[in-house]
């Protein structure tokens, strides 16, 4: 994963089993990073999740939303383990890890950049069962650490 993104990087070990749970403790997550309206994020993401769910295979969700008035982006990782009751991921598995991305409202590329770099760094399954087991950022960061010096 770039410097760039994982400096947005937060991470959460979620309490919630439903995906709706897991995204309020996200957008709760990122509200301490961020300023922002927090119901309005709320309402963002469900209304993207009505059109298609997030829940993009391999245990993994990337509900996102673009925001007017967000002065920077923000993301947080969420874990559980037991996985996510609610997502209908698209390969029918369950959501395990959760990546929040928030970005201002005129910053597409800035999005995919950023979902291309989660998607990178967290598709081997080896990266995603060491997540797993984190509880912090620091555990979360010293996996992505090892695993990009792998790929040199």
């Amino acid at each position: 994963m770039s410097p760039d993104t994982l400096e947005l990087v937060s991470f959460r070990s979620l309490e919630a089993c439903s995906k709706l749970g897991a995204i309020d403790e996200l957008i709760e997550t990122a509200s301490g990073e961020v300023s922002f309206d927090a119901s309005l994020v709320r309402s963002l993401i469900l209304d993207r999740e009505e059109l298609m769910s997030t829940g993009m295979g391999l245990g993994m969700a990337f509900p996102h939303a673009r925001v007017s008035g967000l002065p920077r982006p923000a993301v947080v990782i969420g874990v559980q383990p037991s996985g996510l009751t609610g997502y209908e991921s698209i390969d029918g598995e369950p959501v395990r890890i959760t990546c929040l991305i928030l970005v201002p409202e005129n910053s597409q590329k800035l999005y995919l950049t950023i979902l291309a770099d989660l998607v990178r760094a967290l598709r081997p399954e080896s990266v995603r069962q060491e997540i797993l087991r984190c509880r912090d950022r620091k555990c979360f960061s010293e996996v992505l650490s090892r695993n990009e010096e792998g790929m040199v």
